[in-house]
This record gives structure tokens, sequence and C-alpha cells, in this order.
């Protein structure tokens, strides 16, 4: 099935169903749209790198598949992944060399930096201050914890849920700092809250729709990310 967002003045987008409407934030790296904004580009234009939402420009994706679930807890493969991440945001996404490269961090955790203890088993995760959510409401800590206990709940049904099993606690430090806590020592410190089962939903959004709850729950969600959703 052929899959096409495209993006004008107010960066609109369509995703298999999906019309999507550009943030006012500065866009993420991994959802940068192209082309001059205002118009459609033209096939041979040369593309204009937008370095900010709402910029304009086009961005085509095609699968062969539709997408079923905006929320990545709940995906049914990559194709799930890929939209919700228009929308929702990691702490971290992994970078072609395969090393963590922040997007609601302000910067990735190590033991040099002490954001990983010296046992391995926690990893103290600081957060970009001033995020705010499409809805103009803070993005804040109280979010991370609050999806570690939506996944973590075996009721919610998480596809993710494989991902946090060995995740023993997830603290708010602080507004703009969390900890996460393993069970043990751990050869990964950065499994929880990055890349695809990392996308982090809003508290105040889905507070009322965790564990059975969650097949109720809203099928779009409020994002930090590049995109919000205007029809699904």
């Amino acid at each position: 099935m052929g899959t096409k967002i495209w993006s004008r003045a107010f960066a609109v987008a369509s995703i298999a169903g999906l019309t999507f409407a550009a943030c006012g934030q500065q866009a993420t790296p991994a959802a940068t749209a192209t082309a001059a904004a205002g118009t459609a580009a033209p096939a041979t234009a040369a593309p204009t790198v937008a370095t900010q939402r709402g910029a304009g420009g086009n961005l085509t994706i095609l699968y062969w598949q539709a997408v079923t679930s905006l929320i990545g807890h709940h995906n049914q493969g990559t194709k799930d992944y890929d939209a919700a991440r228009l929308i929702l945001e990691p702490l971290a996404s992994t970078g072609p060399d395969g090393k963590p490269v922040p997007n609601l961090a302000a910067e990735i955790p190590t033991k040099a930096n002490g954001g990983i203890s010296a046992d391995s088993t926690s990893v103290t995760w600081k957060l970009k201050p001033n995020v705010k959510w499409s809805d103009g409401s803070e993005f804040t800590s109280a979010d991370v914890v609050f999806t570690w206990k939506y996944v973590a709940d075996k009721a919610t049904a998480a596809t993710t849920a494989g991902v946090y099993a060995t995740v023993k606690n997830v603290e708010a430090i602080d507004k703009t700092t969390v900890k996460v806590t393993y069970t043990a020592p751990t050869s990964n410190p950065y499994l929880a809250f990055t890349a695809g089962p990392g996308q982090i939903i809003q508290e105040k959004q889905y507070k009322d729709f965790i564990g059975a709850k969650s097949k109720d729950g809203p099928k779009v969600p409020v994002g930090t990310g590049p995109y919000k959703v205007v029809e699904f």
C-alpha cells in the first residue's frame, strides 16, 4: 500500500488515512521536511532542508501496510513505530553507528558524566528543559515515569512490555531528571526509553486509561514530536 505524507506552509501531512499538522517547536533531525515552503516541490527540484517545523516541504513514505496504531506501545510492526515517531519521541534514538542520540534527553548518560552508576544498575537521564507537548502543556519527568507504569501494567497489554521487563523502578528526581533502576547490572543501560519502544506518552492524556482501560484510551496521542495528528 502506498503511504504519502505531504506538507505545505503549515506542514500538513497524510499517511495511510492520517493527517498531520506541524507543531511550533524546532524540528528534530529524525523528522525534518524537505522542499520550499508554501508549494509542492517539482520532481526535478533540488530538496531544501527545512530547519523548523512549519517551514513547509514534502515528505513521502511508502509502505505496503497501513498504520494501525499511533501509540508506539501498541504497535503491530515497524510501520506503526515509524508513524508514531512523527508524533511521539523517546529520550534518545539509535544513531547510524549504533550509539544513542539525544531526543528528549539533554545528553546521553555515561559513567564519565555520572549518568550511569558504577555498578551499571541505574541510569539517570537529564531532560531537555522547556519542552512542550503539542497541546501547550509542559513535558516533565513525570511523563517518563508514567510511560513506564503504563507499559509495565500487564493489563495494558503493551507490545513493548518485554523491553521494560528488567526495569525495577523509574523515579522522577526533579522535573527534568529521571532515574531508571534495573533489577540487576545491565549490559545495555539504554534499553528503556530509547528508539521505537521508548516513545514517551503524556500522563495527562492517558492517566485514566492505564491497565485494562487502555483499550478505551485516545487513539491519537498528544506528542512532543514535529507533527500532531489532524485526522486519523
